[in-house]
């Protein structure tokens, strides 16, 4: 007699034996057998290669609890033994709902990822395994289960990012802190209306994502890729009071892009060079303000195996919903160097600038921007935490106000601090939650323009 048929053959005495759960050995017999005693038999059928006896006796344990996750639980594990990966994937999700335990959820939903991974679903793959880490057992686990969810990142065509974020500011709408607008230079005075100067309130930002891999080689990857950005504004008891006109939706913006994105690395070659094509169409204050198509080159290479250089160019043309005066054509230089140093954190230098033309002499001006940046790679008591500081030189050669020509133009001078703190121990999911402190202040020689702002920020980042 074979192992197997032994097996069958004890099952079948024990069943008889046993109660009172009854449960279909075969076509012709019905047995019972306590529960304990089930699904321990249920075990040692899928240790003995008999996935349908497995099958039998977890039909049996639902017949008594419809909710029983170690019944979808094995009901999962045998239809993957049986070749029917989809159905054990959907025992596993109900394992999962049914879970009573940490170990249970864990267990299911790993067994989901493996399942999904198996039909090729890979986007519901990594949902999975977002899902079982709350349940990991041991920062280990976690490990693993990061370790994988790179593996799926790389695997799957597509790939989701979200942003969400909610920011209580002293200047949602960049506003003067003074009510007086004073050129230097011309001994002239005006008042400005209330929605110009600073309005305290709350802004809220969903930034959503989603590419797609159109191909990729060991030297070339090439992507399509949409996003929508919006923002949205809700105005403060004082703000109401300062403009008492002002509505909330006089500072929504909304920004929609695709991209197609083509990424490649000369054969032997350490450095990594990108070309990106993109249209796009926003909104600003509830109407159409323009079209844009960019034009995006970036490179960046290894300077050792700790320090990273990275150089990028972009040309942007932006159509107006309100007329050709109103075009503009902007050009952007950036260049980023990152060392990664011997505790593990990483420091950055950044330098940007920008060039506007356009029609208007109000629209012409050039921005030089330069900030550093700190990541500590250990947390910092229970957050992580990162810093940056910069400052910014915004120059318009000519600036009009109203009939006025200001003398020399306009230049605007800013320093900004910016401090964020990721809570990954309150993390779900894959998923922490994050704080930034903000501080940025304008000095400029038209009133109108000198600004300052202390904003908190509270967001939701992924951890993996």
């Amino acid at each position: 007699m074979s192992t197997s048929r032994t097996f069958r053959a004890f099952c079948f005495a024990v069943f008889i034996w046993l109660g009172p759960l009854a449960v279909s050995a075969s076509a012709s017999e019905a047995v019972e057998i306590p529960i304990p005693q089930a699904r321990a038999l249920a075990v040692q059928a899928m240790g003995a290669g008999q996935p349908q006896l497995a099958m039998d006796i977890a039909l049996g344990l639902l017949k008594r609890d419809p909710k029983d996750a170690f019944a979808y639980f094995v009901i999962a594990n045998a239809q993957k033994a049986m070749g029917n990966p989809r159905l054990g994937r959907t025992a596993a999700a109900l394992a999962f709902r049914n879970a009573q335990s940490d170990t249970e959820k864990f267990e299911s939903a790993q067994l989901a990822a493996r399942l999904s991974y198996e039909t090729n679903h890979l986007t519901m793959s990594q949902i999975w395994l977002r899902r079982s880490a709350p349940y990991a057992k041991s920062p280990a686990h976690v490990a693993v289960i990061r370790r994988d969810y790179g593996v799926l990142r790389a695997l799957n065509p597509w790939n989701f990012q979200l942003r969400l974020a909610l920011a209580p500011s002293s200047n949602v709408n960049n506003g003067s802190d003074s009510p007086y607008n004073i050129i230097d230079g011309v001994p002239l005075i005006g008042i400005l209306g209330g929605s110009a100067l600073a309005l305290p309130g709350t802004t809220g930002l969903a930034d959503i994502g989603v590419s797609y891999r159109l191909g990729r080689s060991e030297t070339f990857e090439t992507s399509l890729a949409g996003r929508l950005i919006v923002q949205r504004v809700w105005l403060g008891t004082e703000a109401t009071r300062i403009a008492p006109t002002a509505r909330n939706s006089d500072f929504a913006s909304t920004t929609t892009e695709a991209t197609l994105r083509h990424a490649f690395r000369p054969a032997d070659s350490q450095a990594r060079y990108t070309i990106g094509l993109g249209l796009g169409r926003s909104w600003y204050g509830g109407k159409h303000l323009h079209d844009f198509a960019k034009l995006s080159l970036a490179y960046s290479r290894p300077l050792d195996d700790k320090t990273t250089l990275s150089l990028s160019a972009e040309a942007e043309h932006r159509d107006a919903q309100r007329g050709p005066a109103f075009d503009a054509s902007l050009f952007t230089l950036r260049t980023g160097l990152s060392r990664r140093l011997g505790n593990g954190d990483t420091a950055g230098l950044h330098l940007a600038y920008n060039l506007n033309e356009a029609p208007l002499v109000n629209s012409q001006f050039t921005r030089t921007i330069g900030y550093a940046s700190y990541d500590f790679d250990k947390p910092v008591g229970p957050v992580k935490l990162s810093l940056l500081a910069g400052a910014s030189v915004l120059d318009y050669p000519a600036y009009s106000v109203g009939i006025i020509r200001v003398p020399g133009g306009r230049q605007d001078k800013s320093a900004f601090v910016s401090a964020n703190v990721t809570f990954e121990r309150l993390g779900y999911a894959g998923f922490s939650p994050q704080m930034s402190l903000r501080a940025a202040r304008t000095r400029s020689n038209i009133s109108r323009f000198a600004t300052s702002e202390l904003s908190v920020t509270f967001g939701i980042a992924s951890s993996f």
